[in-house]
């Protein structure tokens, strides 16, 4: 029988052990119990790397070579955020193994600005089907999504801006005045401003005329309509402006299928006020990419009450705004859609009227 190798010294390391008993059968190797085999310790069962030689910078695994991972962030890529010691560490808002989730739903990652978005739906024509919003008396207004709200600020506002990406913009302006027949803290609509394609399209304002004879006023580019248009349609570069033949009603179409309709109450306790309803007629135009007065239009109306974020309006490449801390709706709190109303007051350089504010805009 072949002799045994001498019992292993504890303090030797278990290969110096078994490269001492090279040459010999293969034993169990004293100290440690591990199989000696060619100057090697291995486990005394089948180990599928027994007989494996792998190049450098791998190692055997389950009987393959592998490369051996210096740093663990080496194969991992992060969506957005650092890596460290293989974990994906996230910006806030954002989530997920790889960051690569928002936090909030209904919101979706922007891979350019690696930023969380208002997600913008596929086919907007279907899910943002939309009627008409409105504001109208003293003033009741209605969104595009159709929460109801009263809002009596005394200065000029921001009805509706829209800046989908792809489409033509369109802004949409309010002034607002105390009602002559009611106390000073009711006010309505008595002028309407709208453009469309940003700085360079045309601006149409319509606004009441008080007198013996009222009727809507309509210019475009300070150029007013004479009496020749009552009863007929007028174009203009983006669109049309449809008078009825009293001239108590003004139809504004715009390319973009977006249409105002106006009209100016004529009885002694409305005198002068005007009503303005907005029919949004290609979804597509305002799904996702709007903002004002009217709300943001995403079939939510959890989500029409936002304020803007900063002075200014959003372009394409920046979307909507935080939301406001207002009470349920459709019951909303006088006090919280004051606060959300008087956020939308206009700012300067992106007024449409000319001329000088209302004077109720010195108010805070």
């Amino acid at each position: 029988p072949s002799p045994s190798p001498s019992p292993c010294p504890v303090s030797f390391d278990a290969l110096d052990c078994c490269a001492g008993a090279v040459g010999q059968q293969p034993e169990y190797v004293n100290c440690l119990m591990d199989f000696c085999a060619s100057g090697r310790c291995i486990p005394p069962v089948d180990d599928p790397c027994r007989n494996v030689e792998c190049p450098p910078g791998h190692k055997c695994v389950s009987g393959d070579c592998v490369v051996v991972d210096p740093e663990p962030c080496d194969r991992i890529t992060c969506v957005t955020g650092e890596c460290f010691r293989g974990v994906c560490f996230c910006p806030t808002g954002i989530r997920g193994m790889l960051c690569g989730e928002c936090v909030q739903a209904g919101q979706v990652l922007d891979l350019q600005s690696q930023t969380c978005v208002p997600e913008t739906p596929t086919n907007t024509t279907e899910l943002c089907t939309v009627g008409q919003a409105y504001c109208v008396g003293d003033p009741h207004c209605v969104t595009l999504d159709g929460s109801r709200f009263d809002f009596m600020g005394q200065c000029e506002y921001t009805l509706l801006n829209t800046f989908c990406a792809g489409k033509v913009s369109t802004l949409v302006q309010v002034q607002q005045a105390p009602w002559p027949q009611a106390n000073s803290t009711v006010s309505a609509v008595y002028a309407v401003a709208v453009r469309e394609g940003g700085s360079s399209g045309d601006v149409v304002v319509v606004q009441s005329v008080v007198g013996s004879s009222p009727l809507l006023s309509v210019s475009v580019n300070d150029n007013e309509l004479g009496a020749g248009s009552l009863g007929a349609s007028t174009a203009f570069g983006q669109g049309s402006v449809l008078r009825s033949s009293d001239g108590l009603t003004a139809v504004v179409r715009l390319q973009s299928g977006i249409e105002l309709t106006l009209w100016q109450r004529r009885s002694d306790g409305s005198h002068g006020v005007v009503d303005v309803a907005v029919k949004v007629v290609d979804a597509s135009v305002a799904c996702g990419c709007s903002e004002g007065l009217l709300g943001f239009l995403n079939t939510q109306a959890s989500a029409d009450f936002l304020r803007p974020l900063g002075s200014g309006y959003r372009n394409s490449s920046s979307l909507p705004v935080q939301l406001g801390e207002f009470a349920s709706i459709p019951s909303v709190a006088v006090a919280s859609t004051t606060v959300f109303g008087e956020s939308w007051r206009t700012v300067a350089g992106s007024r449409l009227f000319g001329g000088s504010q209302p004077s109720g805009c010195s108010a805070s």
